[in-house]
């Protein structure tokens, strides 16, 4: 990496180094970037716990509420290691961009996140989770883009977890670009920052848009072939840290076809091999293929099949 980038991280490690063994900078830190920091820190005295092993505690028992992270600017920093994983939640986006090594996310209402080299992921604004430290080799980079901010410059509409593979060597030239400019701290960068922002957002989103139509086919085969009794579409986007509204429309753009005709068309292929093959009564293949009421099956198979699940049945004795 370029020896000033390499300086700049050097130098964050060292801040956030220096303030993790100070009580007065991490109780600081604590009332600016967190929104309820004050109740926090005050939860934190009650239980006889310092400000330097706040974020080690992992919570004491008695922690009232979440910790919120809040900010109204941009920023962009080093994952450093001295930083402690703590499940907070934040009313900014994040931009989270594993440049080397791996990094872990871990999340209280949803699948567990791991990070690759070359990967990045973008959080909405309310999402809870916590980062898991760094390691000796990873190089993660943290963005934080207020919603303003974000509306400006990113070029599709995010909620949830979303998970991208940018091109490498663009994506780090960007990220590279916007350190330099943060780290400049003149009059441009109120001009340069939001047009580097809108080119990195672009090349997450032609990275997205530029899946196979075959992998998309393929990871739903696999996922109707494992949960077909209670497959969602919200479920397999959420598996996939996108949302259930970007999956559905890429779907229906690279197949041909809805998430819902597929999931219909998993079923009842089950459901006439259940038929063909094993001796169950057509009220239980209905509910092993995931319809809750058998009138479902009976429908949707006559007009598939153009005959009842009995009349088919009957075909192979």
């Amino acid at each position: 990496m370029h020896e000033r980038i390499d300086n700049i991280f050097g130098r964050q490690e060292r801040e956030d180094g220096a303030a993790a063994l100070s009580d007065r900078e991490i109780a600081a830190a604590i009332r600016r970037e967190l929104a309820n920091g004050e109740e926090l820190l005050a939860a934190a005295r009650a239980n006889g716990i310092r400000p330097t092993d706040f974020f080690a505690a992992e919570h004491f028992p008695d922690l009232p509420l979440l910790p919120r992270r809040t900010a109204n600017c941009f920023s962009i920093r080093k994952h450093t290691r001295s930083q402690r994983p703590y499940l907070h939640a934040q009313d900014f986006f994040e931009l989270i961009c594993v440049l080397r090594g791996q990094c872990a996310q871990s999340f209280p209402d949803r699948a567990p996140l791991l990070l690759t080299e070359g990967q990045a992921a973008l959080l909405a604004p309310g999402i809870a989770h916590k980062l898991a430290r760094a390691g000796a080799g990873d190089v993660i980079v943290k963005l934080i883009v207020p919603p303003p901010l974000f509306a400006q410059v990113c070029p599709f509409e995010a909620d949830g977890v979303s998970v991208f593979a940018p091109r490498r060597d663009r994506a780090a030239l960007l990220l590279a670009e916007l350190l330099r400019e943060q780290d400049a701290e003149d009059a441009l960068c109120s001009r340069t920052i939001p047009s580097l922002l809108t080119l990195l957002f672009a090349e997450l989103l032609r990275s997205r848009e530029a899946q196979p139509a075959a992998r998309t086919d393929e990871e739903l085969e696999s996922y109707l072939a494992e949960h077909l009794r209670d497959a969602s579409l919200a479920d397999f986007a959420a598996r996939k840290h996108y949302s259930a509204d970007y999956v559905g429309k890429r779907i229906r753009r690279q197949t041909g076809t809805s998430f819902s005709r597929r999931l219909n068309e998993a079923r009842l292929r089950e459901a006439a091999r259940l038929l063909a093959e094993t001796e169950l009564s057509v009220e239980s293949i209905a509910a092993a293929v995931g319809y809750a009421d058998p009138a479902g099956l009976y429908k949707r198979f006559r007009a598939a099949f153009g005959m009842t699940p009995g009349e088919y049945r009957l075909s192979f004795e």
